[in-house]
């Protein structure tokens, strides 16, 4: 029994929670819970009388956390090996257990559970880790992958999006030539790094035939050419940075831009601090900082935005296996939240660590045992990613044909994509070289085979399977009201999980700002408290409506026939343009004691609302759109 002020947070509601009821006192609840057959967790709160009943166990089911009510407590049915003596020996053993059924003539465990040798233990869901099919929830048609990870079988087997798919190449706009470097789009779109082709290709969700959106497609070193592109990044803008690996160049191209700037490198192959010879895997953080590897010279560099000398943050340019030297680095990954730069180190069989700002000594966090096809072994790691919402680690595990996963501080890892096999079956087998990328919610795992001219998907990551909205907790009653959001999401089961953004007047760096922004844009929903501000000029509120190109404030005013009022059968849509006139953030104090506030109203945004309003009308079936301005306080 937990502590009075906290409650039970399931995975999956849907699934584990039995039913929502009224109970009078701690001891009732308990009692309902002991007469189901499946509950082994209930919460209560002694102020509201609310019993919940949970299936599933504390430790894979879900979390104890903290409630609004200080009066919940968590309770569950501990498990003894005792309840279970009678499990083999025939039914009369089992007439009244509460843990065993008779299943042909002997006692067995009940449904949704498994012997573990000792008590029949709560069966697992989607992502739970497992050794045996049995650990998992059969009536869900889950089935311990070879990754052991509880899913569908279908999610261990992949499928081409990109690509011929048959090993072959070309240069059409269905078809890619050794594709390398892969990163994928905030709106979910993929960007693939088409080595051979010379451009960097696009493909929209869902959609097999790919833009070019960097590149002519003709090698050059012109602006709008690249020659050999191998690491590439997307920003949360969209605007593409690419590796210009024989033109010995970064190069930045802005979205929807024909014409790429070089942002790194000199142009030509060195060693200096603004110069690199053969570029693999790159990735820009937050601030607009470059991460490369130059694999020749077995080192990272930084460059810093608008800098022109890079500074070294991992290897010392000279190949070693020491924990402050590299050997023919080719992947990269930063994490923004904690300033961890993850590097493959190739030819040292593992993955290192190294926190930026504070040490250039890395920390093997995978690998690091000696080449070979183990589980705490790797071979050849080409590329890595990280999961931001388990942490766990991806590995393009190239030498073995396989990715591997390593759980945070693991010792070893699980293969989740690849047979390691060198012959080909196209929707299980990877082989060589390859980059990876996690899916923007972090469902499905996107592989760039170079030597296959193929991208595949979905190996389902298997971990997922709800909604994710954006929580913006804002000011004053902002935080206390997304709790009690979050609460009656729980209450009706609403299938979402919420990625929680703490941005506020008091907490409103860039670095927040722009992961407010990303989360909106990466998720495509978002409930936001209001952010308190002193004027529209630094408004918070007006900076993510015009970031985000939230034009339109749309407002439903509808009567209800069980709620009296003055005026019945009102329905009134009311539209707002949200980002002109007072909006415009346009104020100066000509002198002191005086300041000037601009309104401006453009055509274009005049016409782009009133388009929105009539399409919104149409929709609706309403017959008519009535105009109103507020030439009153202006």
């Amino acid at each position: 029994m937990s502590s009075k002020g906290f409650e039970f947070s399931s995975i999956d509601d849907e699934t584990l929670l039995l039913f929502d009821t009224i109970a009078q006192s701690l001891i009732s609840c308990f009692q309902i819970c002991h007469s189901t057959t499946y509950c082994y967790i209930f919460d209560f709160d002694h102020q509201s009388h609310r019993c919940r009943i949970f299936e599933g166990d504390i430790t894979n089911s879900g979390s104890i956390v903290a409630s609004l009510s200080s009066s919940s407590h968590v309770g569950s049915i501990k498990l003894y090996p005792e309840q279970f003596a009678s499990r083999g020996q025939s039914c009369s053993f089992c007439q009244k257990s509460r843990y065993l059924t008779c299943v042909n003539g002997t006692c067995q465990c009940q449904a949704h559970t498994y012997f573990d040798g000792s008590i029949c233990q709560i069966q697992k869901l989607l992502g739970a880790n497992c050794i045996i099919n049995a650990e998992c929830r059969l009536d869900l048609n889950y089935t311990c992958l070879p990754r052991q990870q509880c899913g569908l079988a279908s999610m261990q087997t992949a499928t081409t999006v990109a690509g011929y798919g048959n090993g072959t190449g070309g240069s059409s706009l269905s078809a890619l030539h050794f594709p390398t470097g892969l990163a994928v789009g905030v709106d979910n779109s993929l960007y693939i790094a088409d080595y051979g082709n010379n451009r960097v290709i696009k493909l929209s969700e869902g959609s097999s035939v790919g833009s070019i959106v960097a590149g002519t497609g003709i090698s050059g070193n012109s602006a709008n050419q690249l020659n050999g592109p191998t690491g590439l990044h997307v920003d949360a803008s969209l605007n593409i940075y690419v590796a210009d690996s024989n033109n010995f160049r970064i190069m930045f191209w802005q979205r929807n831009s024909s014409i790429g700037v070089k942002v790194a490198g000199s142009g030509v192959s060195g060693s200096t601090l603004n110069s690199f010879s053969t570029i693999a895997g790159l990735f820009v953080d937050l601030q607009g900082n470059i991460y490369l590897c130059d694999c020749n010279n077995h080192r990272v560099m930084k460059f810093a935005p608008n800098v022109t000398n890079a500074v070294n943050v991992a290897g010392t340019g000279v190949s070693g296996s020491s924990s402050y030297q590299l050997n023919m680095p080719y992947g990269v990954y930063f994490d923004d939240v904690k300033s961890y730069l993850y590097v493959a180190d190739y030819n040292n069989h593992r993955i290192q660590r190294y926190t930026v700002g504070v040490s250039t000594n890395g920390t093997t966090v995978a690998g690091g045992n000696g080449v070979g096809s183990g589980s705490q072994q790797l071979y050849l790691p080409y590329s890595v990613c990280v999961s931001k919402i388990t942490n766990a680690i991806y590995i393009a595990d190239s030498g073995n044909n396989r990715v591997q996963r390593w759980s945070s501080e693991a010792t070893s890892g699980v293969t989740i994509a690849g047979n390691g096999a060198l012959t080909s079956n196209y929707s299980t087998s990877l082989f060589g070289a390859m980059d990876i990328r996690l899916s923007i919610n972090d469902t499905n795992l996107f592989v760039s085979e170079m030597n296959y001219n193929r991208l595949d998907t979905p190996w389902r990551t298997a971990y997922g399977g709800k909604y994710t909205v954006t929580l913006i907790h804002g000011d004053g009653v902002g935080p206390e009201l997304m709790a009690h959001v979050k609460a009656a999401m729980r209450c009706v089961r609403a299938p979402i999980d919420f990625e929680d953004i703490p941005l506020s007047s008091h907490i409103a760096s860039d670095e927040m700002f722009e992961r407010a922004v990303m989360a909106v844009k990466r998720n495509g929903v978002a409930l936001k408290g209001n952010i308190a501000s002193q004027n529209t000029t630094n408004s918070l509120n007006v900076l993510l409506r015009t970031r985000l190109n939230l034009f339109a404030n749309v407002v439903r005013c509808k009567t209800s026939p069980v709620v009296p009022t003055r005026h019945s059968d009102i329905d009134i849509l009311v539209i707002r343009e949200n980002t002109e006139g007072e909006y415009s953030s346009l104020e100066h104090e000509s002198v002191p004691g005086v300041v000037e506030s601009l309104k401006v109203i453009t055509r274009a945004k005049s016409l782009k609302i009133a388009r929105f309003a009539f399409e919104i009308a149409k929709h609706a079936e309403r017959k008519k759109v009535t105009a109103v301005h507020k030439a009153n306080i202006m």
